[in-house]
C-alpha cells in the first residue's frame, strides 16, 4: 500500500540522509516505523532552512518527502494566511491523496487537518493520530478535533488518541482507542540501559530535556535548588531551547545556583540519550498540556528515576512503572522535598532504574507500529504491504 502523510513538522535538506531530508524531534522515528509497514510513504511537509542543532536524518528509503512552502505566520495572521496558502497547494494535496491507498494525518496542526478533511471528503481510508493532550480541549480547534474523532472513528477511519488510562478515550465511540508514543526501538532499548549504576556518583544528578518554556518546570526546579543546603552535592543539567531559556539562566545566576545548573542548549537525539546515561533523576514538573511525552520513556529506558506532575498520562504511567514519584504539586517547596528524599535514599534510584528499563520495553517503536498496523488491516481488510 502507498501511504501519504500530511504534517506541519518542518523538515529541511540534509546531506546526511539517503533520501535528502531531515528534521528534529521524534517525527523521523514515527515515519520510519510507518515505512516499515507500508510499501511507500510519501510525506507532505513544509521544507525550510536547516535548524542549527538536533538534526535527525530520514534513513528509510521507502520514504519520500513532498515539500510544501512553510507557513511562517503565527497566531491570527497564520489563520488568515492558511486559506491563501491552501489555494497554492491544493493541487498537490489533491493529487497526493488521489494517488495514495490511505492517508495519515497527525494532529493538532493545520496541514494535518487539511489532509484529514480532504481524505474524508474523497473517501480514502484514513488514519488519524491525535498527538496533543486528549483530555484538555480549550480552543475551538481543539474542540473540533475531539468532536470530529469521536463522531467519525470507525469503518475505514482508524483514529487513535495519544495517551492512556483505565477508561477509553471516549465512551461514546469504542472505535477510538489510545496509542502511546515512542522513539525507542528494540535495538536502542538495551543500548540505553547500558550505563553506570544510578546513585553511585557523589552528586545527585538531575536532568530535564524539553522545550524551555515556563510551563515545563525548569524554573521551578532552579527555585527548588535554592531551598536546599549548599552542602548537598546536586547538579542540574538543562537541555533544550525556548522562550524562557534566558529567564532560567538569569534565575540561576540571581539565585547563586550557577555552580549547580548547566545549560547545554539544543542537542541531537543521540547526545540527549548520552546525557541521560550520566544522570540519576529526570526532573519534569510540567504544567504543560502533555499527550504522551516520549522523553519520559527515553529517561526510563536510560535508568533515570522520574519526578513529575500527575499531568495527562503521567499520572498512570509513573505508578505503573514503579520508576519514580508523582509530585503532590509543582511548587518549589514540594520539588525540593522530593529532591532531598532522593538525595538521602540513593538505593531507591537503583530499584527505579531496574523497574524503568524493564517497563520501557513494552513501548518500542515496533510495538507502536504493530498496534497501528493490526488495527488498520482489520479496518481496511487488506495487508498494509499489499
Amino acid at each position: 500500500m502507498k501511504l501519504v502523510v500530511f504534517s506541519h513538522k518542518v523538515c529541511w535538506p540534509s546531506a546526511a540522509s539517503p533520501i535528502g531530508h531531515a528534521t528534529d524531534g521524534g517525527f523521523v522515528f514515527h515515519m520510519q516505523a510507518m515505512a516499515g509497514i507500508f510499501n511507500v510513504v510519501n510525506v507532505v511537509v513544509p521544507v525550510d532552512k536547516p535548524a542549527p542543532n538536533g538534526e535527525v536524518p530520514f534513513t528509510h528509503t521507502n520514504i519520500s518527502i513532498l515539500p510544501v512552502a512553510p507557513i511562517r505566520q503565527k497566531g491570527i495572521y497564520r489563520k488568515l494566511y492558511v486559506p491563501i496558502w491552501l489555494i497554492r497547494h491544493f493541487g498537490k494535496f489533491y493529487n497526493a491523496i488521489k494517488n495514495a491507498d490511505a492517508v495519515h494525518a497527525p494532529i493538532p496542526g493545520d496541514i494535518g487537518t487539511i489532509g484529514m478533511l480532504m481524505a474524508h471528503a474523497m473517501g480514502k481510508p484514513l488514519f488519524v493520530r491525535h498527538c496533543g493532550n486528549w483530555m484538555v480541549a480549550k480552543t475551538p480547534a481543539e474542540k473540533f478535533w475531539k468532536w470530529y474523532m469521536i463522531k467519525y472513528a470507525g469503518g475505514k477511519r482508524v483514529f487513535f488518541a495519544t495517551g492512556g488510562g483505565e477508561a477509553p478515550p471516549a465512551l461514546q465511540n469504542p472505535n477510538l482507542e489510545w496509542i502511546f508514543s515512542s522513539s525507542l526501538s528494540h535495538q536502542t532499548l538495551p543500548e540505553n540501559a547500558k550505563r553506570s549504576v544510578p546513585g553511585t556518583h557523589p552528586e545527585l544528578r538531575l536532568l530535564i530535556a524539553c522545550r524551555q518554556d515556563e510551563q515545563k518546570g525548569t524554573g521551578r526546579v532552579i527555585e527548588a535548588l535554592k531551598l536546599l543546603p549548599q552542602t548537598m552535592a546536586i547538579s542540574f543539567t538543562v537541555i533544550g531551547e525556548g522562550n524562557s531559556l534566558a529567564q532560567f539562566k538569569q534565575l540561576a545566576e540571581q539565585g547563586k545556583q550557577n555552580h549547580r545548573v548547566k545549560f547545554l542548549g539544543k542537542l541531537s537525539h543521540k547526545d540527549v540519550i548520552a546525557q541521560m546515561k550520566t544522570a540519576d533523576v529526570f526532573c519534569y514538573p510540567t504544567r504543560a498540556s502533555e499527550g504522551f511525552p516520549k522523553v519520559v520513556l527515553e529517561a526510563m529506558s536510560c535508568g533515570l528515576t522520574i519526578m513529575a506532575n500527575p499531568v495527562s498520562v503521567l499520572k498512570t504511567l509513573i505508578p505503573s512503572s514503579q520508576a519514580g514519584i508523582l509530585l503532590l504539586n509543582d511548587s518549589a517547596e514540594t520539588i525540593a522535598e522530593g529532591i532531598a528524599d532522593l538525595y538521602n535514599n540513593r538505593k531507591i534510584l537503583q530499584t527505579n532504574a531496574e523497574n524503568g528499563c524493564h517497563f520501557a520495553q513494552q513501548f518500542s517503536l515496533e510495538a507502536w507500529a504493530n498496534t497501528i498496523r493490526n488495527k488498520m488491516e482489520q479496518a481496511w481488510g487488506r495487508s498494509t504491504l499489499d
